[in-house]
């Protein structure tokens, strides 16, 4: 397969290179996912709070209200 040369000049494996370039592609995938999926989290809230909002509203008042009067 050969040799390449690092930053530093020493050189290393083809190998070696192909298997450091595989991982950090995993991890920026990974990396993605996680976005991905706090991002559907995010809308999934702005959503269900669009449509509860006023009744969480109430309910968070009545408890406000209970908990200051006792």
């Amino acid at each position: 397969m050969g040799t390449a040369l690092l930053r530093d000049g020493r050189e290393a494996p083809a190998r070696l290179l192909a298997a450091a370039r595989r991982l950090s592609r995993e991890e920026a995938q990974g990396l993605v996912e996680y976005g991905l999926i706090l991002a559907l989290m995010a809308l999934v809230a702005v959503v269900a709070l669009t449509f509860f909002g006023g009744e969480l509203s109430t309910l968070l008042s009545v408890v406000g209200g209970a908990a200051s009067a006792g």
